[in-house]
């Protein structure tokens, strides 16, 4: 074989090796990518349904008003008692099937206690759709009852059924607080826009 000859011979065969790499790198990498960019979603999700209901939990106590937006890639819907944020991932963090718990009381509506427990009920479900993950975090409040003589209830209220979806905004606002000092119900006015 002469000396040209071989030249093109190894230009073409590199040329076939890097695409065989490019091409393996894009096989492996491409889902690990995915993974990542759904791992980032779900806790991002999961912090805004926090911070959320810290949010509440500071304007029932301190009073006023406070806007959160809406910067995770779902739908949130306030029916007039819980508040849903619904997104689908290819990948899930959370086993699918029952509601977990994203915090320690559980979530159950069972009665809890003044002054030692925490009147939300902040949950997440994640449903395996056939290749599509739908994850549901839901949050809402219970009153928190003492004995038979007090209690102590956040009332969130909405002119109409709520339904957002990234970027809007989720306004919070203190309107009363009715009852006397045994029995006081906090109402939080909510609007997404």
């Amino acid at each position: 074989m002469r000396k040209g000859a071989v030249q093109p011979i190894s230009a073409v065969m590199i040329t076939l090796i890097m695409i065989g790499i490019v091409g393996s790198v894009y096989f492996w990498g491409v889902p690990l990518i995915n993974k990542r960019q759904d791992i980032t979603v779900l806790r991002s999700s999961e912090n805004f349904m926090r911070n959320l209901d810290s949010t509440i939990k500071n304007i029932a106590s301190q009073g006023g008003r406070d806007t959160i937006s809406l910067n995770v890639p779902g739908v949130m819907k306030f029916d007039g008692e819980e508040f849903s944020l619904t997104l689908k991932t290819s990948g899930t963090i959370y086993a699918t099937g029952g509601e977990l718990p994203l915090n320690e009381y559980g979530c159950s509506d069972e009665e809890r206690s003044l002054g030692t427990d925490s009147s939300e009920i902040l949950c997440v479900q994640s449903r395996d759709l056939g290749g599509v993950f739908e994850t549901i975090y839901t949050l809402k409040y219970i009153p928190l009852k003492e004995g038979t003589i007090s209690s102590y209830n956040i009332n969130i209220f909405t002119e109409t059924s709520q339904l957002g979806s990234q970027d809007d905004m989720v306004i919070i606002e203190r309107e009363s607080v009715d009852g006397d000092n045994r029995d006081t119900t906090t109402n939080i006015k909510l609007t997404i826009s």
